[in-house]
């Protein structure tokens, strides 16, 4: 949906040339006297005449129940509306009755539809049905400079949205620009805290390493030392033995020496 053009409302009602077309039911229609729908439609325009658009509308209302299909009575309820300012409104009753509406009065219709969308800022669709109604009447003054505005607008309204689009589409970029430098920081630091992990880690197995050669050093310590404790008890255990064992080769000697003189006496 194309944006609105930032324009100031009360310098484009100026502008737009409006006709306010009421089409006379009876002149119309060719009714005759006791119509209801012709006597609900003469009090209504007396209404709508006062500026009483309220009244007006309710009266052209009663009166649609009995023509609901009339071309006429959708364009005075359209032109009710308009003056109303439910230009969405209006624009829906031009449309039913341009179902309907011929000669003159597809037109008007066509005309008052362009000056609902202008009201609405639909400069497009209103250049559009400016065009047709100057088909059906080309030497309309007001349908002329009415769409000379409608262009005006339309072209002013893309170029802003022009430039919106430019501006949005740099701030595209820049917000992907963004997302890229951050994910880009996170990325670093998320490698620096796998880093700082690994390090933490290997220095850790480091430690736990060291610490079974220490205690295998120790243990192999005291073990050394106990072999040489175990070592010095044995040698004085053997040194003790071949005292004993030389004293008793001694004493055996000594034994048989007596003897020898003993048998020589």
């Amino acid at each position: 949906m194309a944006r609105p053009v930032r324009i100031n409302n009360k310098k484009a009602m100026c502008g737009l040339r409006l006709v306010v077309l009421i089409a006379a039911w009876g002149t119309l229609t060719g009714a005759t006297v006791g119509d209801p729908v012709a006597s609900k439609s003469e009090r209504a325009k007396e209404h709508y005449e006062r500026g009483e658009y309220e009244e007006a509308l309710r009266f052209y209302r009663d009166a649609q129940l009995e023509a609901p299909d009339s071309p006429q009575l959708h364009f005075n309820i359209g032109d009710t509306m308009f003056k109303m300012g439910d230009f969405a409104g209006a624009q829906q009753s031009f449309e039913a009755a341009l179902a309907g509406a011929e000669g003159k009065l597809l037109g008007q219709s066509m005309y008052n539809m362009g000056n609902t969308q202008f009201q609405q800022q639909q400069f497009g669709p209103a250049v559009d049905s400016y065009k047709q109604a100057l088909e059906i009447d080309p030497d309309h003054e007001d349908t002329k400079a009415n769409l000379e505005m409608a262009l005006q607008y339309l072209q002013e309204q893309e170029q802003q949205q022009s430039g919106e689009s430019d501006q949005q589409d740099q701030q595209d970029q820049q917000g992907q620009q963004g997302q890229q430098d951050q994910q880009e920081q996170q990325d670093q630091q998320e490698q620096q805290d796998q880093q700082e992990q690994q390090e933490s880690q290997k220095q850790q197995n480091q430690n736990a390493q060291a610490q079974p050669d220490a205690e295998g050093e120790d243990g192999e310590s005291e073990a050394q030392a106990a072999q040489e404790g175990m070592d010095e008890e044995e040698a004085e255990r053997i040194l003790n033995a071949l005292k004993d064992r030389d004293k008793q080769a001694q004493q055996h000697r000594l034994k048989g020496r007596k003897g020898q003189t003993e048998k020589d006496w």
